[in-house]
């Protein structure tokens, strides 16, 4: 089982190797700055510590390069995060914790890391915006913190691992005190992939193991988090949300989606035709979608999955994003350019996804 925890982690790793360093530039005018990325992350002196405690995790380091290499992309605030926001005209990064399922029972630890994270921003408050992480597991614990990252470190909201590790959501009537607090905040919740469950990768039961070996520990891997995985069971865990009266109940709440929607834009139709006819009472998931959810872009450079959003979302909701340093803020340049060339929006809405409505969202001036 510590097997399958280590791939995941090498693969994360790995693929922060892949960033590329740029030389410091010239800084650019404030004018020529216009993007706002809200899902871009980084890793809590806090958390990594804990994460240190795991031997494995140490030898992943040696493999890939060693702390000295990985851990500065992440944890680097002012020096090549921001010349490469500079590079390509980010005005502002929304920056949050590297999601931890173990933190999520550790509501010192969260708390910790939060003031590591308001910390390492507040310099250049020009440039930055904090989400909280929380620690979900305790549904008055992380209203609590929640509501003291808001007031106390003026974070915008909260970015969260979409589900506990036992695959626990947050739809049950306990965890109303936290969606009131995040109503009465008028803060949204990011709703962010967790790691699978290691039976769903294990034998062959698992949903993601291989029939007969026939693909690598490596390919599961992937398969389970960034090639599908993650994006189904967070999509999944919208649903569930507004299956258990989430919306009903707080009719004001906030929700975020990456990753062009975590699905849901292509399945929506289909979800409202089945699921639909099963929940009679209260909100539909149409209407939800339309008032509850935002949704960006972060880590999907593809104008064909931003056509079935633009179908199915109001361009109001839609928000351009990278998912940095996972995804490379040089690959959203390339497709927010192609986007505006392409004429599936025109310049009025453009603008609106590359800044105007997150600025709306999360009251940023």
């Amino acid at each position: 089982m510590m097997k399958f925890k280590s791939i995941l982690s090498a693969l994360f790793l790995a693929l922060l190797l892949d960033q590329s360093h740029c030389a410091a530039p010239a800084y650019p005018s404030s004018s020529s700055l216009t993007y706002i990325t809200l899902e871009e992350h980084y890793d809590s002196k806090s958390i990594r510590t804990d994460e240190n405690a795991e031997p494995m995790f140490q030898d992943l380091l040696i493999a890939n390069g060693g702390a000295d290499v990985i851990e500065p992309l992440l944890q680097n605030i002012a020096g090549a995060r921001l010349d490469n926001m500079n590079n390509n005209s980010i005005r502002i990064q929304v920056v949050s914790n590297n999601p931890d399922p173990d933190a999520l029972f550790n509501p010192k630890l969260v708390s910790k890391a939060n003031a590591d994270l308001a910390s390492a921003i507040k310099p250049y408050p020009s440039r930055f915006r904090g989400m909280c992480f929380l620690p979900m597991a305790y549904p008055s614990a992380a209203a609590t913190e929640l509501k003291s990252c808001v007031q106390k470190y003026h974070f915008v909201g909260a970015l969260v691992d979409a589900h506990l590790p036992n695959a626990t959501g947050y739809g049950s009537p306990a965890y109303d005190v936290f969606w009131s607090t995040a109503t009465k905040l008028d803060v949204p919740i990011y709703l962010h992939p967790t790691y699978p469950q290691l039976r769903e990768l294990n034998g062959t039961s698992g949903i993601f193991a291989p029939d007969a070996g026939t693909y690598s520990d490596l390919v599961t891997s992937v398969v389970s988090t960034i090639g599908w995985g993650w994006h189904a069971d967070t999509g999944l865990q919208f649903v569930k949300l507004w299956l258990s009266g989430v919306f009903d109940r707080h009719p004001n709440a906030k929700i975020v989606l990456g990753h062009m929607g975590e699905m849901v834009p292509f399945q929506l139709a289909r979800i409202e035709a089945t699921l639909g006819r099963q929940k009679t009472e209260g909100v539909g998931v149409r209407d939800a979608w339309n008032k509850n959810v935002w949704v960006t872009t972060s880590g999907m450079f593809s104008l064909d999955p931003m056509a079935t959003l633009l179908r199915t979302t109001s361009v109001e909701r839609i928000m351009y994003s990278v998912d940095y340093p996972w995804g490379k803020n040089e690959y959203g340049t390339a497709f927010m350019t192609a986007l505006r060339a392409s004429g599936m929006v025109n310049e009025t809405a453009w603008e609106m996804i590359n800044h105007g409505n997150a600025e709306k969202l999360l009251g940023i001036k």
